[in-house]
């Protein structure tokens, strides 16, 4: 039979847990932040191409990246391509193999 002590102990220890968790999280998180923010410093990219690339990230397609940064396909198509001409890649595929390296 539980106690009231029981159950707050049990409380306590998960909200222990999950603290951890979205401390390890947010670490994971603030650290993919500073590798991307070396990326796009080491690559010259503008601010305009590292948009771009973070909705690359995301896996977004073309239209779905131009509706978000309210510009035309063209320029999102344009823009990819300076920055595949930048990184050295020929496609989404080894741009983000290379983010990752």
């Amino acid at each position: 039979m539980y106690s009231v002590s029981n159950f707050l102990v049990t409380i306590n220890s998960h909200k222990n847990k999950q603290g951890k968790k979205e401390n390890k999280t947010q670490s994971q998180n603030e650290s993919l932040q500073n590798d991307l923010k070396d990326f796009i410093s080491a690559y010259d990219l503008t601010s305009k191409e590292s948009d771009i690339l973070k909705e690359i990230l995301q896996l977004k397609s073309i239209k779905d990246m131009a509706v978000e940064l309210d510009i035309t396909e063209r320029t999102v198509k344009y823009r990819i391509s300076r920055i595949f001409e930048k990184t050295g890649t020929k496609n989404q595929r080894e741009l983000l193999k290379k983010i990752n390296e």
